[in-house]
């Protein structure tokens, strides 16, 4: 009978640890002004194993999922950027967008490509400008044809570009260079 009560004690002990590792995370402050913005949100979440209980109501600014683990959690934030969403992660310990791979240095530049800009409507697109025009000499941005990028002219700090569209809810990243691609098979 010490047995069991031990072997159960221990199983229960297991099972609270497994609960408690679990955590629901929240973005805020990321673009989402219609039902595809929601969609598309909702496809990069669900494409995370592990991630469940996923909001991504439209016209709102936050989104929230459940994660077993902060690496999972991770993992579903790096989706959220991939697919251009970005904002501001509450939950867990140091569970962030990667920063590292938006490929942009600080200083002026003449011209600026930027991809990975969620653009599914006219609300996105007008968010997107209205980013863009807060950056003291940009003179001109035309979206690429899958308007999935956006390029930009003028004098003007690339990082600046990027922070304000960040700050708008949308996360783009510098085209990788064309031979790296092919290299990481």
């Amino acid at each position: 009978m010490k047995l069991f009560k031990l072997t159960t004690a221990a199983l229960m002990t297991l099972c609270m640890a497994g609960i408690a590792s679990a955590g629901e995370y929240k973005v805020t402050g990321a673009h989402n002004c219609c039902g595809a913005c929601s969609k598309a949100i909702t496809e990069a979440l669900t494409g995370v194993e592990g991630v469940t209980d996923i909001t991504a109501k439209p016209k709102t600014t936050e989104i929230s999922f459940t994660a077993p683990d902060d690496k999972t959690a991770r993992k579903a934030v790096n989706k959220l950027g991939f697919a251009g969403f970005h904002g501001k992660v509450t939950g867990g310990k140091n569970v962030k967008y990667n920063e590292k791979n938006i490929g942009v240095e600080a200083g002026k530049v003449e011209k600026l490509t930027l991809v990975g800009v969620h653009n599914c409507c006219p609300g996105c697109a007008k968010s997107v400008d209205a980013a863009i025009a807060k950056i003291e000499g940009v003179e001109s941005h035309k979206y690429t044809k899958t308007k999935k990028g956006v390029i930009l002219s003028g004098n003007f700090d690339g990082l600046a570009v990027v922070k304000s569209l960040n700050d708008a809810g949308f996360h783009v990243r510098a085209p990788k260079p064309k031979g790296e691609a092919k290299q990481k098979k």
